[in-house]
């Protein structure tokens, strides 16, 4: 089998220190949408409540209200017709990961969402927080939800499942409670590549690694194209609050979370417990201000052998939308627009350069040149005569 090999160092992804004083330019970093949840807007009959980032609105399905929240208003969903949703149609022809309008924002790749929540223990299990899914297929899946056995329904639980419905995280639940009923939670859930920290009320969680997972076989760019859609990858294009929208898109029967959530938001790279912290304790301060488009990490120069399977991260942030290109000895490679490129099976020796460039209507930024550098394979060493 190909060696897989990942460019991007893990510890290097969160911008915040544990130890070092947050600022709110740390903050903006990576922000990709930011959902105060005060207020709900009506426009030729469809309910949205704004994104102030990106423009990606979430759509209020079954009229919801605002009420009382953590930081101003928030929206109340009654658990049984009601949820935000966003929707990204153009994604399915892009692959998993549409840079053009910043959701769904996961590709293997690392993202953070936190937000508050209130919600009372579900009368039963798997009542969905957090969601991601396909609106065609009734797989993928990225659910955050409540507990799916009786002692674990005030708790948090996890369920992440491919095309070819292997779950890497498989009903892992937190040791705390997150629905009471009585007291707001702040939730964070943090995946950087696969290691996954969760914090509630911003203290991580001493079992977070019971979530922690190998994403490899998520993070293919090209899962859904024109010849088909690979068993192996997770082409998300719904993001969701409340539910689940996935397979001909219809939310999941009885599943509607009762609750009201406040101030959520979604980055493209793993905050630090002190980021999570700030934001938990003094919300995102606002106008967010339009960044450029910058990297988190920066491509490394490596040496492979013949037959590697080499992965290379962008890690990109900025303000989307965010258009990606890579390239190989000066030329662009056709169809590498996304955060992620995989090189299969290498076959030919010799250098090869490649670089990638992000650009937003706030600049462009170039991550490399690198040097991949593939060494013939040896001479077999001739055997004497018996």
């Amino acid at each position: 089998l190909p060696l897989f090999v990942c460019s991007a160092a893990i510890a290097c992804l969160s911008v915040g220190s544990a130890l070092a004083q947050v600022t709110a330019s740390q903050i903006y970093q990576g922000l990709v949408s930011y959902w105060p949840m005060d207020q709900l807007n009506t426009s030729a009959g469809v309910t949205t409540t704004p994104d102030v980032v990106s423009g990606i609105n979430l759509t209020a399905m079954g009229s919801p209200t605002t009420t009382g929240g953590t930081f101003s208003n928030g929206i109340a969903l009654n658990g049984t017709s009601q949820y935000l949703v966003n929707i990204d149609t153009q994604m399915l022809g892009a692959g998993t990961n549409n840079l053009a309008s910043g959701l769904p924002y996961f590709a293997g790749t690392p993202f953070t969402v936190a937000f508050w929540v209130k919600a009372a223990k579900p009368s039963s299990t798997t009542h969905y927080v957090f969601t991601l899914g396909n609106n065609t297929n009734g797989l993928p899946l990225y659910i955050l939800q409540s507990g799916s056995t009786a002692a674990t329904e005030a708790n948090l639980d996890v369920l992440i499942r491919q095309m070819n419905n292997s779950p890497p995280v498989n009903h892992s639940s937190t040791t705390n409670v997150l629905f009471d009923g009585v007291n707001w939670h702040h939730l964070a859930w943090v995946d950087n590549y696969g290691v996954v920290s969760v914090y509630l009320d911003g203290v991580l969680e001493t079992g977070s690694s019971a979530f922690s997972y190998f994403p490899t076989t998520l993070i293919e760019p090209t899962a859904v194209n024109s010849s088909g859609v690979s068993t192996f990858t997770a082409p998300f294009n719904t993001t969701c609050f409340g539910q689940l929208l996935h397979g001909n898109n219809n939310p999941a029967s009885g599943a509607y979370l009762a609750g009201t959530f406040d101030d959520a938001a979604i980055w493209n790279r793993a905050l630090s417990q002190a980021e999570i912290q700030y934001v938990m304790n003094n919300s995102i301060p606002t106008p967010v201000p339009a960044l450029p488009p910058s990297f988190a990490v920066p491509l490394r120069s490596q040496t492979n052998l013949m037959g590697d399977y080499v992965v290379l991260s962008a890690n990109a942030c900025g303000t989307p939308p965010l258009t990606l290109q890579w390239y190989e000895n000066g030329a662009a490679i056709p169809g590498a627009n996304n955060q992620v490129l995989d090189l299969y099976d290498l076959t030919a020796s010799g250098t090869n350069v490649v670089y990638v460039t992000a650009s937003n209507p706030n600049g462009t930024v170039t991550n490399g040149p690198i040097k991949l550098v593939v060494p013939p394979d040896p001479t077999p060493a001739s055997r004497p005569p018996p």
